[in-house]
């Protein structure tokens, strides 16, 4: 509609200019045609995350069977883990204010940052977080460690994660209790963690200045604080619906 609406309108004002209704055609057939890519594009990514949870839900349960044979003393619990880098120029979110009114947020322009390492149990709510400067092979195997260190001795976790170097690097060491499966490539959106990023990003971190690396390190350590204690809501959030069928039909 669109398309055909400016069509009609530009040419009562090009009718008598042939350079300018070359140049029309040639701007709507461009529009045309990537406006069809665009909704082209839209549909294959849907389809290809539909594929992506549908691959998920195939292999999720078997990977579960699999580690209960290799390990049938142990209680096997699913964890989801991540990355996320907060930096000084922060998040603009939404905030209260009078109807009618135009409100201000602080946004920064400076380029300091740290990482969070975060991981979260859907099932329970719990989650493990760690604060580092970078992120590589050798902080992910500081973290998979201490990760390991908080488990009970009866439990062997099954850690889903992303295709990132570190995380498949021939450098990383595993944990005995703990076991990664990685998500298919380009699949964020079944990773349940990453909704913490943005539940601390648009309660805690956003409309906020940092005037040093100190005090955006202080900000994410009290944000992560805040939210791991808040199991219940932790695992509400993360539950994803094809997740609690899996571990039902593992059951």
């Amino acid at each position: 509609m669109f398309v055909v609406f400016a069509e009609r309108t530009c040419k009562e004002y090009c009718k008598k200019n042939l350079m300018l209704n070359i140049l029309l055609a040639a701007h709507i057939s461009c529009f045309t045609v990537l406006a069809f890519h665009v909704f082209a594009h839209a549909r294959s990514i849907h389809k290809q995350i539909l594929a992506h949870r549908r691959l998920l839900k195939k292999v999720l349960p078997e990977a579960i069977k699999q580690l209960k044979k290799l390990f049938p003393d142990k209680n096997i619990e699913l964890w989801f883990q991540d990355e996320a880098r907060i930096g000084q120029q922060g998040t603009i979110s939404r905030m209260w204010a009078d109807t009618g009114s135009c409100p201000r947020a602080v946004r920064q322009t400076n380029y300091q940052w740290t990482y969070l390492f975060g991981s979260v149990c859907p099932a329970t709510g719990q989650c493990h977080g760690w604060r580092m400067p970078y992120a590589n092979t050798w902080v992910m195997n500081l973290y998979l460690k201490d990760f390991a260190k908080q488990l009970p001795e009866d439990v062997h976790a099954l850690m889903i994660m992303d295709g990132a170097c570190w995380h498949k690097s021939k450098e990383l060491k595993i944990p005995a209790n703990v076991s990664i499966l990685l998500l298919p490539p380009y699949s964020p959106e079944l990773n349940p963690a990453e909704l913490i990023w943005r539940q601390l990003r648009q309660r805690k971190l956003s409309n906020r200045l940092y005037p040093t690396i100190d005090d955006l390190e202080v900000a994410v350590d009290e944000a992560w604080i805040w939210i791991s204690n808040q199991q219940d809501e932790l695992s509400n959030l993360c539950l994803f619906p094809w997740i609690e069928s899996a571990l039902i039909n593992w059951n």
